[in-house]
């Protein structure tokens, strides 16, 4: 069997853990801003094929590795109980992994309980990743996006409360032009509500989707994101660690919010 069902994602803090493939595509695939699983049914993987493609795995990862992420998109909407094995076959087979991450949202993390949150937890699962994208509910409306800002909010605070870290992610340039400073405010609201472990910003990529075909968003300039990212960080007043390092960015930057505010913004303004 391959290894992997291609193409295969990770978070850029991912890059040093095993990638281990419990479920293929994504739940709702549906989002106008991402082309990502556009190419795949969502499926969660067979307990077997699971089995062969741990076995798989120990072809390309040290025994030694300590860092484990469960793709593919919104791994957490499987069975709370496959992750739980799948967890399981991954530290038969790797005994020295201690950690496990994973894609959330706020549907897979409404249909665990906090007794299922709790038992991931015990088990090493440590990181959710949490795609909130905008705290505008009117972009995100427009891109098919399946939770209103208050959901993921109500999410959020049970994941962290059930003492697991959460790292959100944000699109910059998602509200377009004509709903830039809205976008922007609003996110910031967002995040101060929630106060997430690690925020992380992307830029709106255009390949495999067809936004850049409308006016709004193919006017959108590198000023404009600049503009964009500095309201939204000038606006977060929680304490998180901030990061905009995705590849996708026009200028990395990497802080703690609000400590570091005035050195982002000094390295957006020198960018």
């Amino acid at each position: 069997m391959e290894t992997y069902e291609t193409p295969l994602f990770r978070p850029p803090a991912e890059a040093n853990s095993l990638i281990a493939q419990l479920t293929i595509g994504c739940p709702n695939n549906r989002c106008r801003f991402c082309a990502m699983y556009s190419m795949k049914r969502y499926r969660v993987r067979a307990a077997d094929e699971f089995i062969r493609h741990g076995d798989e795995l120990q072809r390309y990862y040290p025994s030694d590795i300590e860092r484990a992420f469960l793709a593919d998109g919104d791994s957490l909407m499987a069975d709370t109980n496959d992750i739980l094995s799948a967890m399981s076959i991954i530290r038969d087979r790797f005994p020295s992994v201690r950690r496990f991450a994973s894609y959330a949202s706020a549907l897979s993390i409404k249909n665990k309980n906090d007794d299922d949150l709790c038992a991931l937890k015990n088990a090493g699962m440590r990181v959710l990743y949490l795609g909130i994208e905008s705290g505008d509910a009117e972009t995100l409306a427009r891109m098919n996006k399946n939770s209103s800002p208050r959901e993921m909010i109500t999410q959020a605070k049970r994941v962290m409360n059930a003492g697991l870290r959460l790292s959100v992610t944000l699109i910059v340039g998602l509200g377009g032009r004509s709903r830039s400073h809205e976008h922007a405010r609003a996110s910031a609201a967002v995040v101060n509500d929630i106060a997430p472990t690690y925020t992380n910003m992307l830029a709106l990529m255009h390949d495999g989707i067809d936004l850049l075909r409308e006016n709004d968003f193919a006017a959108y300039t590198p000023d404009d994101h600049r503009r964009e990212l500095r309201e939204f960080i000038a606006g977060v007043n929680c304490t998180t660690i901030f990061r905009a390092n995705h590849a996708s960015n026009y200028i990395p930057l990497e802080g703690r919010l609000p400590r570091d505010r005035e050195m982002l913004l000094a390295g957006l303004n020198n960018g």
